[in-house]
Formats: C-alpha cells, structure tokens, sequence
C-alpha cells in the first residue's frame, strides 16, 4: 500500500513473467493481521480487490506448497551460488 502519491514499489522476480503464475490475496484481508494506517477508504485496483482472501486461496489450491516453495528456494540458491547470470540481472 502506498502512503504517498510519490511512493514507488521495487521487487525482484527469480523468473520471467508468466501470467498463468501469477496469484493475489486481498491486502486488506483482515487474516493477513496487517495494521493498514487507513486515514482514508483505500483506493485498490480491479485485481487487488476481487483477489480471494487468504483463507479462499487456500481452499482453492491456489497455495504452493510448503515442498513446492523449500524447492524452488533451493533451485534458486544453487543457481545462484554457481554464478548463474540470468539471475543476477
């Protein structure tokens, strides 16, 4: 959530973009436990507000699993640790 209109958001992703990859969870799902500093009604875009809640997700199996994600880390790790330069950018 951006709390000014000069705020700017940078992630880094271990792959290219893949659309059918791509999940959300409701930011304002009240399960998350984020203490949102709501001064004003949040203005979410279209996707961020029709994502499923945690909760949601979970039952849809839209949730790697916690073997999918040690995995995956430590694909990464090893690709990383033997200088492979796709992932250093």
């Amino acid at each position: 959530m951006a709390l000014t209109a000069e705020s700017t958001v940078v992630y880094l992703c271990s792959e290219g973009y893949a659309p059918q990859r791509e999940h959300g969870i409701h930011p304002l799902d009240s399960s998350l436990g984020i203490d949102w500093p709501l001064d004003q009604p949040p203005l979410l875009s279209e996707k961020d507000a029709s994502a499923p809640t945690l909760t949601e997700a979970a039952r849809g199996g839209l949730l790697p699993s916690y073997a999918a994600c040690r995995a995956h880390r430590l694909r990464f790790s090893a690709a990383w640790s033997s200088g492979n330069a796709s992932l250093r950018g």
